[in-house]
């Protein structure tokens, strides 16, 4: 089976799914879950990380890592916004991003390896040192003072700016672009916030006044706060946008030095950088300690293993599959078990016939041997319930598990063939019916989508439902979905737990309500609480109507959930204060990187055996 392995995998499923959506444990050997249990943990190491780290750390060195996609491009609001988050986590700041004090270097409140989440109380300030959103139709930031723009001598662009301190009319002119340039990712996704009022009233306050605050509120903080890099006007202004390389300019830990497409970027430490190490034995130290970053475009999955193998790259991401092999050979790698946020789920056309019958829809779920499927597929090692959201510790509260689900929501999850045939016979359909899937054809990932359905297809038989896998190259899989094009069923990815409370996956016309579910009072009056309770008291609030509301959601079997394997972060044990986060925010994948150090001693002796 070919794969094309990318450094943390989870994160490339999470950030398909956050597009579309807008739009709309300590054990090394994974069993096999059962539908009453707790989801897995997803804090599962290979060999154990500490939770605090007690080694003094030192400056210096590089940190290698890898991905399997090119960057092909640079500038958010002018480029494809998945493509452009991995080297603008390192070079520029949002307002807010995750606090690092609450993951497992501090009080393991999250352990950061999903990287869709949007809890508020796990953030910490970046270019706002503070907030006041106590007031839902004004939003106050305060600008963090002394925050300068990294000053690369050698960039044309960073000389522009000079290393000047950032300010509030920094802050304004990067959202302002965000809702009024017809092509950024906000302006075409969240058109409510066109007519947000952004202004500065002083040098290091920035205002947010919302024309409509019971729609605006949430999709501003979301995609605002945490989704905006502030970039530099006058670089804007010159160059036209931040398109190339070689205009990126910011106040992150890192500055872009060199790039060579498809091959190789690489970044050197910011002098200027702000941040001090605010935990742990280098508490109050300067960030951050290594000396540069480089990241290897390798799309192969065996040069990427043998890379990382080597000692070349110094973490990447596994799935369950190399991540077995890789442990047998290197038993001293460090490891850390994610379940993806967001991910896929099998679609039906609720909407007509057959599966407008919620009978026909639960018969097909109870004909489905969920724990054989995880057990032979994915080697025991994957979450059954996973849609509309999975298990997730910073989330726990608003998570319903199938043990804690109502009789009739646990019986989708138990395999029960006679009571599946009796169903479609109440149906209407004593002798089955003929259906169809479209998937995704390509073979990444263990298993690939036409694995998973030659099983559910051998199931199904034996209630008599015929089953059809029409396989699509990628790119025609990815228009049809986007376009929802399909007339029975289809893959489509879904969004994840930080748009789960506005249900995007079961109402509304985006794709990620790929059923095609249509309006649904329940829906709509918890949907309409959860915003309410949001202005009120915050996302705890809305936690526990969420939860509520899955029990009525769950039992209307509006979608089949995809298994989430169980994917790894790997890491050689040299790199120290890392304990295999994925990323420390909203996709922010990679800033984990300026409190990580290299022990270039350790590295040297494991390396030279």
């Amino acid at each position: 089976m070919k794969k094309s392995i990318v450094f943390f995998i989870g994160s490339c499923m999470v950030i398909a799914a956050l597009l579309l959506s807008a739009c709309g444990q300590q054990s090394s050997t994974s069993t096999t879950p059962r539908p009453t249990t707790q989801p897995p943990p997803t804090t599962t190491t290979a060999t154990q990380a500490p939770t605090t780290s007690t080694d003094t750390p030192k400056y210096g060195g590089t940190l290698t890592l890898m991905s399997g996609q090119n960057i092909g491009d640079w500038d958010e609001v002018y480029g494809f916004y998945a493509r452009v988050v991995h080297m603008n986590r390192l070079t520029q700041n949002f307002l807010w991003e995750g606090d690092w004090t609450k993951g497992p270097a501090g009080t393991n409140q999250t352990d950061w390896a999903v990287t869709g989440l949007e809890r508020w109380d796990l953030k910490a300030g970046a270019v706002a040192e503070s907030w006041d959103i106590s007031n839902p139709s004004q939003l106050v930031w305060h600008i963090r003072k002394g925050m300068h723009w990294g000053l690369n001598p050698d960039m044309e662009a960073s000389r522009l700016v000079n290393g000047r301190e950032l300010t509030a009319d920094d802050v304004v002119f990067s959202l302002m672009q965000q809702i009024t340039i017809p092509r950024a990712f906000i302006y075409s996704t969240n058109p409510e916030l066109r007519t947000v009022q952004i202004t500065a009233p002083d040098k290091y306050t920035v205002v947010w006044n919302l024309p409509d605050p019971n729609n605006q509120f949430y999709s501003a903080i979301l995609r605002f706060a945490g989704s905006v890099h502030i970039v530099p006007k006058e670089v804007v202004d010159k160059y036209g946008s931040m398109q190339d390389w070689k205009t990126m300019v910011g106040t992150g830990p890192f500055m872009i030095d060199d790039w060579v497409d498809n091959s190789a970027a690489s970044l050197i430490k910011n002098p200027n950088y702000w941040e001090s190490d605010p935990i742990g034995p280098g508490k109050g130290n300067r960030l951050p300690y290594i000396d540069a970053v480089k990241v290897l475009i390798i799309p192969d999955a065996s040069t990427s293993q043998a890379a990382f193998r080597t000692g070349k790259v110094d973490a990447m991401g596994a799935d369950w599959e190399t991540y077995g092999t890789m442990i047998k050979q290197n038993p001293q790698l460090k490891a850390l078990q994610l379940f993806a946020d967001g991910g896929f789920a099998t679609n039906w056309r609720v909407d007509k016939a057959p599966f407008n019958d919620v009978r026909v829809r639960r018969a097909l779920m109870e004909a489905i041997d969920f724990n054989s499927l995880v057990k032979t597929l994915y080697g025991g090692n994957a979450q059954i319930l996973t849609w509309p959201v999975i298990y997730s510790p910073a989330y726990k509260n608003a998570y319903l598990s199938l043990d804690e689900a109502p009789a009739s929501v646990k019986e989708l999850y138990s395999f029960n063939p006679t009571k599946s045939k009796q169903l479609l016979t109440d149906a209407g359909f004593p002798n089955g019916f003929k259906t169809s899937v479209i998937c995704d054809a390509s073979t990444a990932g263990a298993p690939s989508q036409q694995d998973f359905f030659a099983v559910i297809k051998d199931m199904w038989s034996k209630v008599g439902v015929d089953l059809t896998i029409q396989p699509k190259e990628t790119v025609v899989w990815n228009n049809i979905w986007s376009a929802r094009t399909y007339d029975q069923m289809m893959v489509g990815s879904i969004g994840g737990w930080g748009v789960a409370y506005t249900g995007v996956n079961y109402r509304g016309g985006g794709s990620t309500n790929g059923s095609y579910v249509g309006t649904d009072p329940t829906v709509e009056d918890a949907v309409a609480r959860m915003g309410k309770a949001i202005l009120q008291g915050g996302q705890a609030a809305q936690d526990p109507i969420h939860k509520e509301l899955m029990k009525y959601v769950l039992d209307q079997a509006w979608a089949i959930p995809f298994p989430n394997a169980g994917a790894y972060n790997m890491w050689w044990p040299y790199i120290k204060n890392y304990h295999g986060e994925t990323g420390i925010g909203r996709y922010c994948n990679w800033n984990w990187s300026k409190y990580a150090w290299v022990d270039q001693d350790m590295k040297a002796k494991l390396l030279a055996r």
